[in-house]
């Protein structure tokens, strides 16, 4: 009965939280006339993030110095990944374009101001390259998996490090990530 409550109570928690973060994205497109920048983006689904994960963890450990710009390469584990690493700092994700059509956690990503790659369009890839050095060029921390998928961590998959080159070519700081 108890562990019942504490289901029901994290779950309306939960709600309460996704709820508050979307009227949170609201209020910054109404603001901003329906145009607000990436970094602003990035801010209010940071702070949306740190709220969520409150209900699921106690605390995040970071080791190392956290980036505020440049290109972050992470392993990806999970959908819970998403929500740690822009806890930690404001950036945009480069995802997989499927994600985009996904019930909440695609229109997040697309209020969160996130690159979607269509990975099977060649050309696609060089458009989203110039995207993604853009952001850098603007400053932005830009978040990406360059194995393309998630995994169950035991092994690191290939990258797809086409989607590396903007950060190599700008001479952008890099920086690993190991969740």
């Amino acid at each position: 009965m108890r562990k019942t409550g504490r289901i029901t109570w994290r779950s309306l928690w939960l709600g309460a939280e996704i709820l508050l973060v979307a009227l949170r994205f609201t209020l910054l497109f109404l603001r901003t006339l329906g145009r607000p920048s990436f970094r602003q983006r990035a801010v209010c689904l940071h702070h949306g993030c740190r709220r969520v994960l409150r209900v699921m963890v106690n605390q995040i450990e970071v080791r190392g110095p956290v980036p505020v710009e440049g290109l972050l390469v992470s392993n990806h584990l999970s959908y819970l990944d998403i929500l740690l690493l822009s806890a930690v700092s404001p950036g945009v994700f480069v995802s997989k374009y499927e994600v985009k059509s996904w019930p909440v956690f695609g229109w997040f990503a697309q209020l969160g101001g996130t690159v979607f790659v269509q990975r099977e369009r060649r050309g696609h890839v060089g458009e989203i390259s110039t995207r993604i050095h853009a952001l850098l060029e603007q400053g932005e921390l830009v978040f990406l998996f360059p194995e393309g998928t998630s995994s169950d961590g035991a092994s690191v998959l290939p990258f797809k490090s086409s989607l590396l080159e903007p950060a190599i070519g700008q001479k952008q700081r890099v920086f690993a990530a190991a969740l």
